[in-house]
């Protein structure tokens, strides 16, 4: 991947399958990264390693319509 510092990459479903790691390689290549998941073991799980993998986790879940 190129280097991505300055850009934002929004992954959505990232508590599980294939977009918790790759949230985890934007964030390691410089994006700012953010996590969207409606599921709650998802987020939770990923919440605990958001710290050391530089991602911001968003638990959509909680969002309310407008």
């Amino acid at each position: 991947m190129a280097n991505l510092s300055g850009r934002v990459a929004l992954v959505t479903g990232a508590g599980r399958g294939t977009g918790r790691p790759h949230c985890e390689r934007f964030a390691e290549e410089g994006a700012d990264a953010i996590a969207l998941d409606a599921g709650d073991n998802g987020v939770q799980a990923l919440q605990s390693r958001a710290v050391n993998s530089g991602c911001a986790v968003v638990d959509a879940g909680l969002l309310a319509k407008a």
